[in-house]
């Protein structure tokens, strides 16, 4: 799939099967999200922990509800990866955000040219990010926060896949 193409085919998806990423296609994702522009190129200011484990995904999961006193609550999707996205700390509220959003959407750009569904993951962040026990997990280098994820997986529901238009202003200065 060219890219012009994966930009309009990429979509949010919010219910994921339970089959994992398989291994050679979840690192060429992450290997493309390390090729996505970062300010001043400092690359050594970013991390991506992938996690696999259910157990793990679950636990997150349950601590999300609990905190946020929704049982209903799905923050992950049921998706078989997520992919945390994490800088540095003094940096984490600024172009930290927007060098993980060019992070992510790089990553789902190239999820969706290999078939794999993607959505981009914020909320828990703001939730989770004061539970040291959960967030050690993740294995951050000392000086970085998680500031976003990228869950993926493929879509539950195969017929949902296509995008919806969507449209903003745009406007032409000469």
């Amino acid at each position: 799939m060219d890219t012009i193409s994966a930009i309009h085919a990429r979509h949010s998806c919010r219910a994921f099967c339970r089959q994992p990423v398989p291994e050679h296609e979840l690192t060429q994702i992450l290997l493309a999200g390390q090729q996505a522009p970062i300010a001043q190129a400092m690359y050594s200011n970013m991390q991506l922990t992938a996690i696999h484990d259910r157990r793990l995904i679950d636990t997150f999961t349950a601590r999300f509800q609990r905190l946020t006193a929704n049982l209903d609550a799905s923050p992950f999707y049921d998706a078989p990866t997520l992919v945390v996205i994490a800088t540095n700390s003094y940096i984490a509220e600024g172009i930290g955000l927007a060098n993980a959003g060019a992070v992510a959407q790089t990553m789902m750009l190239a999820a969706t040219s290999l078939g794999i569904s993607s959505v981009l993951l914020t909320s828990w962040v703001r939730v989770l990010r004061d539970q040291k026990d959960l967030i050690d997990q993740l294995l951050l280098e000392r000086t970085l926060v998680p500031v976003a994820a990228v869950a993926l997986g493929y879509a539950k529901n195969k017929d949902a896949q296509a995008p919806t238009p969507r449209s903003m202003t745009v406007k032409h200065v000469y």
